[in-house]
């Protein structure tokens, strides 16, 4: 089983639904409505390759794992940090620690 259908299999676990929806703007977006189901849709047409599709899964996935859900009106400042969280969270799914220490400026 190769990463993406490890992360595939997690979002499953979780109970998140995972559908495939030409209507985004972007490459993907995740929401959960008022009686907490979670749903993760996916642009493949926005899509290029499973590196892409893994990378957008993965950040999605992310929001879920620290609760970063947003709606439109919300402050920028907020947006911003909930979107860095799900970086963070992210990164440190996909990229291992011993490639993230290289990453780092020694100070």
């Amino acid at each position: 089983m190769d990463i993406l259908e490890e992360l595939e299999q997690e979002i499953c676990d979780n109970n998140i639904n995972l559908v495939e929806y030409d209507k985004i703007n972007d490459k993907s977006a995740i929401t959960r409505d008022n009686e907490g189901y979670v749903t993760i849709a996916v642009n493949k047409n926005k899509v290029k390759n499973d590196r892409e599709l893994l990378v957008a899964l993965s950040h999605e996935y992310s929001h879920y794992r620290t609760s970063g859900y947003y709606r439109p009106y919300m402050l920028k400042s907020n947006k911003w940090k909930m979107e860095y969280n799900a970086n963070v969270d992210s990164i440190k799914r996909l990229v291992p620690l011993y490639k993230r220490k290289g990453l780092l400026p020694s100070w």
